[in-house]
């Protein structure tokens, strides 16, 4: 996987030994597979601390990590892989797509496929908006509970919150980041086709409306 990493990102993967810097990125990026998913990497301060934001750059999926010491790429990637498994799987069962042996091949695809990694320096501005609308979510959710999400299964419902924000990328269509990242992994991963990924989307807007009505149905219990 390439992650391509903001002035502030670069700067919280390295650190410095005995005067020497020892920085996770490399100088030049591998060639990019096709298909491949590709990762803007930012980072903001919040109590002082490294709050790590990761978005891939077509389907805007984002993921949120903090508590990572500067310099350890090793503990960035290794919640990185698990928060993603876990998210996917998340939305699998949700909207009940794979059955649990696909599911867990088409994750183990991911992890013989994109076992290597990249890290670079880059900025795609685009992917860098809603990057810095990720950062105001951290930002006011730290201000109003005086901490992020914690522990995982908090952040993970921190990470879904933040996908099911509807976005356009340089001006096409509306669209929401979880569904389009998950039809790209069973595409990429299960091998679906563009025949299924419309059903998949057919099922992910009665999803909607099913979660619409709930919620009517509770406002008006409310109200009543």
């Amino acid at each position: 996987m390439q992650f391509y990493c903001s002035k502030s990102a670069a700067e919280a993967l390295e650190t410095t030994q005995k005067g020497l810097v020892k920085s996770w990125l490399e100088a030049a990026p591998a060639p990019e597979a096709a298909g491949a998913w590709v990762w803007q990497v930012h980072t903001i301060k919040l109590a002082r601390q490294n709050v790590f934001i990761v978005m891939e750059r077509e389907t805007r999926f984002a993921m949120v990590f903090w508590g990572i010491k500067k310099g350890d790429g090793e503990t960035l990637l290794k919640q990185f892989y698990e928060r993603l498994v876990n998210l996917l799987l998340w939305i699998n069962q949700d909207v009940n797509w794979l059955n649990t042996a696909d599911a867990d091949a088409a994750v183990a695809r991911i992890l013989q496929r994109d076992k290597s990694y990249c890290f670079v320096a880059g900025v795609d501005r685009s992917a860098q908006t809603h990057i810095n609308e990720v950062a105001h979510d951290c930002d006011y959710a730290f201000h109003m509970n005086g901490c992020l999400p914690n522990p995982e299964h908090e952040a993970a419902g921190f990470d879904m919150k933040i996908n099911d924000t509807i976005r356009s990328v340089r001006g096409g269509a509306y669209f929401w980041p979880f569904e389009a990242f998950f039809c790209s992994w069973v595409r990429e991963y299960a091998g679906a086709t563009a025949a299924q990924c419309e059903e998949l989307m057919l099922r992910f807007k009665q999803l909607h409306r099913a979660k619409s009505a709930i919620y009517a149905e509770s406002f008006i219990a409310d109200e009543g």
